[in-house]
């Protein structure tokens, strides 16, 4: 898990943001949990954010900004930043079902915002155990979006974990990597490798193609594990 959760909360109201932020460093301190922060008054300081190739975990988003849709900008932010978390903030909840049309993750009426936000906070936490790689570099962590990871490779100790920002180096080994990436588009195909098959050009009986033109092997014992494995995932892409 990454050490810190990066929280944006956009909201015209100071009053209303400085108390949510007051509380989230409050939580975070009591869960042991770190935090960072930011907060913005309309989309226009918010996208300034994201241009600058910032992210965002979690976004707390005011649906009545004082010149925008807060749903509006929330369809913005899904298409900007995917992976970030969207929350509602409303005074009403009558919104509730104008929502659904956008990615989120929870719908928070204001004057409840201290008793749903340790909920909010567990839904970003497990949204990231499902689709990032928690991996352990010397004394530090990195969080890679397991879609983007291209191939795994052991090298005597080390694991390189190939994907689309680089090569980042680990000691943990391909068993305790893939048992925690679950995902059903990687495959073991060597006793030095796994691939996955989100990121195959060419599929050989011996080798795979993958993106960035790396070539990686398919040793003989898993032949037949590779093809099944490949055949199943093709398939279910074709439903």
């Amino acid at each position: 898990m990454a050490d810190t959760i990066a929280i944006g909360i956009c909201d015209d109201d100071q009053c209303l943001l400085e108390d949510i932020k007051a509380y989230l460093l409050e939580y975070g301190e009591r869960v042991s949990e770190a935090y960072e922060i930011h907060t913005f008054q309309n989309a226009e300081e918010l996208f300034r954010f994201f241009t600058r190739r910032h992210q965002l975990d979690l976004l707390f988003m005011d649906i009545e900004l004082e010149d925008e849709s807060g749903i509006k900008v929330a369809e913005k932010v899904n298409k900007v930043v995917p992976d970030c978390q969207i929350t509602y903030l409303s005074n009403y909840l009558h919104y509730a079902t104008e929502v659904y049309d956008t990615k989120h993750c929870y719908y928070i009426v204001k004057n409840e915002y201290q008793e749903k936000i340790p909920k909010v906070i567990e839904r970003v936490r497990e949204y990231q155990r499902k689709t990032f790689l928690a991996v352990k570099t010397g004394t530090a962590s990195q969080m890679i979006a397991i879609r983007d990871i291209i191939y795994l490779e052991r090298e005597k100790k080390t694991t390189h974990i190939h994907w689309m920002k680089g090569i980042t180096d680990t000691r943990e080994n391909l068993e305790e990597l893939l048992a925690r990436i679950s995902a059903p588009f990687f495959v073991r195909c060597h006793n030095s490798y796994a691939v996955s098959l989100l990121h195959v050009k060419v599929y050989k009986r011996q080798e795979i193609l993958l993106d960035e033109d790396a070539t990686v092997p398919i040793s003989r014992g898993y032949i037949v594990e590779v093809k099944d494995h490949f055949m199943q995932w093709a398939e279910k892409q074709l439903l």
